[in-house]
């Protein structure tokens, strides 16, 4: 893992590798903009690989006018979009119009960006076809595979088949160990997304430039001469105490449940009843987003309904407001690292990292709960500032160039390994131990006389022998899927009889005394396997309650085999 701030100057050579083939692949604006400084970077540091690009056209109409600015030409442009196509069938389209492009020039490693069923569907294929995957942006989890929808189990999917997953956060890190990866496919390196944000503040389209304000003009045909000139930034539209408010909506899940039209109303409530505040809203290209909003927000004096800016201009225009309501994923990242208060229209979400900051709060998507907390943010300046104060958990803004050694050191020691071969996952292995008084630790006194377990200084670590478990990652879940007896023992019990009743596996759980699965057999024999003075289960009432758990879960159809010689 690189750390923040590191000097990561790369030798520039025009040298082109010819027997290392690096795919990028894309398919919408999202994917486009978070990998675009890592193929200007491919370009210029042409001895790391040889560089091809393919375009899948998931989102064409968003991508060709950044293609041009940006003076991309795929190498191959699948043009796999069709009126009324099915999630399933652009996922078997993409999936056979790949493969072609794989066997056709047997690439080393292909670049999937985020949760798209682009990305999906190219790293399933790459891994059945040996290719190495490495996955930008890996390890974000809502732990709901119906929101966001499909992007959940894309992603997860992904995490897979990937070789090397580049997290953006320590957050997304953590989901991807607890989901069993090794460490070794694991980098933490920052978010891309700051890279091109940092990179389109530096460098501003040549009108923002030369006229210092951004230009945005009404998609609604009876308002076809309405626009509004952002001519002020961020902080100087706060020194004169007025407030503009950038929407974005377009979550698939959010349509499906009818959110739209809470949205809708809850946007509509807040312009009437807040007519100084600028409302913009730049229409994703859904027909069924144009469909609700278009008729809810026309002729509404302060609600301005735009074309998606090209993202060089949208970032200028972030620069430009000074409060974010979205459904959005992206732009959770964006609004927080330009220190922007964003207000999330969703049940949950899968950028944690703003709210545990500060900067962002997930709202839900009611009329209710959309008016208050917006109306908070807009007229408690207290909360507002300690929204914008907040820190930017992701990243520097050298999330490519991490990338790019990355790359080196695979090309250097693992491009030969094929990557079933990498793809190690670890078993959980759990452990107890506590920290007690010394005077139990040197026998003065018993736990279960003085049962306390503390942090701070007097105490003791204790490890006890025995005391572990180990099972699959993937079963960890078990643990909650079914009610628990209790919560504070009995987990080894809990964790047997679930795996048994859910699904059918076996598991051995080592004696904790004999007492519990046999009555007959005295008390006295747990002295055999386990240290007196500091046991847990000498602790009044826990042995009598891990009986009471056995019994439960025979009741629940548990059916264990007691061993009762030892």
């Amino acid at each position: 893992v690189f750390k923040f701030g590191e000097n990561l100057q790369l030798e520039k050579n025009k040298s082109n590798d010819e027997n290392f083939i690096c795919l990028v692949i894309y398919g919408t604006r999202p994917e486009f903009i978070k990998m675009i400084m890592l193929i200007n970077e491919l370009k210029e540091n042409k001895s790391i690989c040889s560089l091809k690009i393919i375009s899948t056209g998931q989102h064409k109409q968003l991508l060709k006018p950044l293609e041009i600015y940006y003076n991309v030409k795929p190498d191959f442009d699948l043009n796999i979009m069709s009126n009324e196509q099915s999630l399933a069938s652009l996922l078997i389209r993409i999936q056979q119009q790949i493969l072609l492009v794989y066997e056709n020039i047997k690439p080393k490693l292909i670049f999937v960006q985020g949760d798209t069923t682009t990305a999906m569907a190219s790293s399933i294929v790459a891994f059945h076809a040996g290719i190495h995957v490495f996955h930008i942006e890996s390890g974000l989890r809502t732990g709901d595979l119906s929101s966001p929808f499909p992007e959940e189990f894309n992603r997860k999917a992904i995490a897979l088949v990937c070789s090397v997953c580049f997290s953006p956060s320590t957050i997304a890190e953590k989901e991807l160990l607890a989901e069993g990866l090794e460490t070794s496919r694991i980098r933490n390196i920052g978010n891309t997304v700051i890279d091109t944000l940092n990179y389109s503040l530096k460098n501003p389209p040549k009108s923002v430039l030369e006229n210092k304000f951004v230009y945005l003009k009404s998609i609604i045909s009876e308002e076809k001469d309405r626009k509004i000139i952002l001519n002020k930034t961020t902080r100087q539209l706060l020194d004169t105490g007025k407030h503009i408010v950038l929407i974005t909506v377009h979550r698939r899940e959010n349509l499906m449940s009818g959110a739209f039209e809470r949205i809708g109303r809850s946007i509509l409530k807040l312009a009437n009843n807040f007519p100084s505040v600028i409302f913009i809203a730049p229409l994703h290209y859904n027909p069924e987003v144009r469909k609700t909003f278009i008729p809810m927000w026309k002729n509404v004096k302060n609600i301005y309904v735009v074309e998606p800016p090209l993202y060089p201009f949208f970032v200028q225009v972030l620069n430009r407001i000074s409060l974010v309501l979205t459904d959005s994923g992206g732009i959770q990242e964006e609004g927080i690292a330009l220190h922007l208060p964003v207000l999330i229209m969703r049940t949950n979400t899968e950028r944690i990292e703003g709210i545990l900051c500060g900067a962002s709060k997930l709202i839900g998507e009611t009329v209710e709960k959309i008016y208050e907390s917006t109306k908070e943010i807009l007229q408690n300046k207290t909360k507002y500032s300690s929204m914008l104060n907040s820190c930017n958990p992701y990243g520097d803004g050298k999330a490519t160039e991490r990338i790019l050694k990355t790359v080196l050191d695979f090309k250097k020691n693992k491009k030969d390994v094929i990557p079933s071969k990498l793809l190690q996952f670890r078993a959980i292995v759990g452990s107890s131990g506590r920290r007690v008084l010394p005077s139990i630790v040197n026998g003065k006194n018993d736990y279960q006389s003085i049962h306390n377990s503390k942090l701070g200084s007097g105490y003791n670590e204790v490890d006890f022998v025995g005391h572990w478990w180990i099972w699959k990652t993937e079963w960890t879940h078990l643990m909650w899927s079914l009610p628990s007896y209790n919560i504070w023992t009995g987990e080894d019990i809990e964790i047997s009889a679930k795996l048994k009743i859910l699904l059918g596996i076996k598991s051995i759980t080592l004696n904790f005394p004999s007492k519990i699965y046999d009555p007959e057999i005295p008390h006295e024999s747990a002295g055999l396997h386990t240290l007196k003075n500091v046991s847990s289960y000498l602790v009044p009432g826990t042995l009598n309650e891990r009986i009471s758990i056995v019994q439960y879960w025979i009741s629940q159809g548990w059916n264990p085999i007691f061993r009762n010689k030892s």
